[in-house]
């Protein structure tokens, strides 16, 4: 248990000091400030209902720092996975890494908007999870790929490894979907 906890902090640690240090390549700071923007607006339509100053503050730190662990995680599980598949990503890097988490937590939050339609319309629960998982699944997979043949071209990723990710990310959505299950009965 204090293993994982002292690998999350060690690579928690080293991500922010990159990324504040200006040594990642422009594409992740890209793509912080679009999660930014997200964390921001979702932030605000949690508590539209009863929006205060206070109660967005307390939310908009909570996302952020929920959105921060769950990049460092997404990070670890790529790293795991680079560890267990054969030449699964090349070069083997923390930048790699890096760009892998930053992406499952982009496919994730996306599947997060879907599930969060689902609840609007009303679609049966089990329907919801199983859409959510499906959703997050296709959506991982073409994120992927296209921000590898557009945006990281220095990165190589074998097909089982994007989709050992990608099934990684949809466990995840639907793991969501099942939380607000219990929250929202």
């Amino acid at each position: 248990m204090f293993s994982i906890i002292r690998e999350v902090l060690k690579t928690g640690i080293k991500l922010l000091t990159e990324l504040f240090s200006g040594e990642l390549p422009g594409y992740l700071y890209t793509c912080c400030i679009g999660l930014a923007l997200y964390i921001l607006i979702y932030s605000y339509w949690e508590k539209r209902a009863q929006f205060t100053a206070g109660s967005y503050l307390k939310n908009l730190l909570i996302e952020t720092a929920s959105h921060l662990i769950a990049w460092i995680v997404a990070m670890l599980i790529a790293k795991f996975f680079a560890g267990i598949i054969d030449q699964g990503v090349a070069p083997m890097e923390d930048r790699t890494y890096y760009t892998a988490g930053m992406l499952m937590v982009i496919a994730y939050d996306l599947s997060v908007v879907l599930s969060l339609i689902t609840r609007k319309l009303n679609i049966k629960r089990d329907a919801g999870e199983i859409s959510s998982f499906l959703f997050g699944l296709g959506l991982a997979y073409v994120i992927f790929l296209l921000a590898g043949e557009y945006w990281f071209a220095e990165l190589t990723m074998s097909q089982p490894y994007l989709i050992t990710l990608s099934i990684a990310t949809a466990i995840f959505a639907a793991l969501f979907k099942i939380s607000q299950r219990e929250e929202f009965g």
